[in-house]
Order: C-alpha cells, then structure tokens, then sequence
C-alpha cells in the first residue's frame, strides 16, 4: 500500500517565513557591509540587500490577501548563520561572504519549496519566481566571489 503524502503546509506560514528570512538576511547584509575591506565587495553586498528590501515589499501584500500581517523586522534570530558575520571577533571577508552564502543556500531552498505550493496564485507564483532567481544569483556572486579570494 502506497504512502499518502502529507498535505502542504500552509501557505501564509510559509509566505510569512520566507518574508523572516528576508529580514535576516538584510540584517546580515547590512553588518557584512560594515565589515568588509573590499569597496567593490561593500557595493555589491548594498545591491542584493535592495533585492531582499524588494522582496518583503514584494511579498507583504500577498500575505495581507492570505489573511496573516507581514512580519516587521526584528533584528538578528539567534543562531541563524548571519549571527556569525553580525557578532564580535574577526572575521576576514571570505567567511563573511560563507556565513551570508550559508543563508543564501537557506533561502534559496525555502523560496523553492514556497513556489510550487498548490494553494500560491499566479500572481504570488510570479513574485517567488522572481524572488528565487535573485537569491540564486546572490547565491553564485557568493560562490564565485569566495572563489575567487
């Protein structure tokens, strides 16, 4: 007898997470800007900080629609990855640039499971779409970007 998969979870919950994970993630953005010593670096991490700005702008009023309030920014969840480039000590630019790629790869994963969600609309489905690519080329600038150190 086949296994019966479990049905989605619900799409607000999920919508609202993705909208935290933004949020994080302009958090961690914007202490690895302050941190870095690349000018060029500091400059590309501003624009896809924008990209997350963009994203829970983008996202808000498709929560309102599925009946939740968007969440408000917070400030860093603990333990969450980009509390290492936020925190005291140290770090030299390459692991600030793996501690955002660790929540790139987060992200990216998230919005994924978001956007094939049965209950989204069309015009969510195009915002996560949307969303997704930009967290998949945050993702590769991070990777080519260590790479390249």
């Amino acid at each position: 007898m086949g296994r019966i998969a479990p049905p989605p979870l619900d799409l607000a919950r999920l919508v609202r997470g993705l909208m935290e994970l933004d949020y994080d993630a302009i958090e961690a953005f914007r202490a690895a800007v302050a941190r870095l010593g690349e000018d060029a670096d500091r400059r590309q991490l501003a624009q896809l900080m924008d990209d997350h700005h963009r994203h829970v702008t983008d996202l808000a009023p498709h929560l309102y629609v599925l009946g939740e309030e968007a969440p408000r920014p917070g400030g860093l969840r603990p333990g969450l990855p980009q509390g290492q480039v936020a925190g005291g000590g140290r770090l030299d630019d390459k692991r600030i640039l793996a501690a955002l790629k660790t929540n790139e790869d987060d992200t990216v994963t998230a919005y994924e499971r978001v956007a094939g969600h049965p209950d989204a609309t069309a015009e969510l489905r195009d915002v996560l779409e949307r969303n997704l690519a930009d967290e998949r080329r945050h993702r590769a600038w991070l990777v080519e970007r260590m790479e390249a150190m």
